[in-house]
């Protein structure tokens, strides 16, 4: 016969963030790093603009997350991330962007998938935010947030 535990509670939703400040530079790729605790997988990460951020061209500046420096398994690229030079030179600040992980590899396993590890990691591991600025001078900018929202199974 089955039995069921009802007494104990579920996995809880917490968030760490980091501020980083004049990180964007001409042509470079900034790398920001927070730490994912244990026995957890991400939600999702937000991106919050403190101060404006404005560029010398029309340029744009992409976003993705890995467990390297390099690399996009948390948060897959995206091109035009934070901003969109044919579209504006300026990211204005309390602007809040917002990207999920990637399923299987961050985020909740695919459904029908499970031909391989699952995404939660048995210890704590350090991720990187890598925003990418095309080639033009940052001529303003100051703080960005970056915060993960992640879910704890313990």
């Amino acid at each position: 016969m089955a039995t069921y535990g009802h007494t104990i509670p579920g996995p809880s939703v917490g968030q760490k963030r980091v501020i980083a400040k004049n990180i964007l530079s001409n042509g470079a790729t900034a790398v920001v790093k927070i730490e994912q605790p244990k026995n957890t997988i991400v939600e999702s990460v937000f991106v919050r603009i403190l101060d404006d951020i404005t560029v010398g061209g029309e340029v744009d500046c992409s976003f993705q997350m890995g467990t390297s420096n390099s690399n996009a398994d948390i948060v897959a690229a995206v091109a035009l991330g934070i901003l969109d030079g044919s579209d504006s030179t300026t990211v204005k600040k309390n602007n809040v962007f917002k990207f999920d992980a990637v399923a299987g590899t961050a985020g909740p396993t695919a459904s029908g998938v499970t031909d391989g590890d699952g995404p939660m990691p048995t210890s704590a591991r350090t991720l990187h935010a890598q925003f990418g600025m095309g080639s033009a001078d940052v001529t303003a900018q100051g703080g960005i947030e970056v915060s993960v929202v992640y879910r704890t199974f313990e």
